[in-house]
């Protein structure tokens, strides 16, 4: 699942605007245990492959909606997707996508 935009700032600074240094500096997303344990219960998503699934909006809506517009921003590579990672098979999860899709991204555990 996607967690929300990630900016980078500076902890010193007289303003908010001086502070940030890069306001939109990736997408935060999650592979693995956290989104399946988070939403397996609503059935919603039961497994990695599930969660991959709906990365591709193969359970998405079929209205546009303009919270997508992060995912769009990323598919234009305007940032990189900030994977959050526990297991070998999250990498390659992200590793598909990331090919599938042609966004890029970093990771993290």
């Amino acid at each position: 699942m996607a967690g929300g935009l990630s900016a980078v700032v500076k902890t010193a600074g007289d303003s908010v605007a001086a502070m940030t240094v890069c306001e939109s500096a990736g997408l935060q997303m999650g592979l693995g245990r956290p989104p399946v344990d988070r939403y397996g219960d609503k059935n919603k998503i039961w497994t990695r492959t599930g969660l991959a699934a709906l990365r591709r909006g193969e359970r998405g809506e079929v209205e546009p909606d303009l919270r997508l517009e992060p995912f769009a921003r990323l598919l234009r590579r305007e940032y990189p997707a900030r994977m959050r990672v526990a297991t070998s098979e999250d990498v390659w999860a992200a590793l598909r996508l990331a090919d599938e899709f042609g966004f890029d991204w970093c990771w993290s555990s």
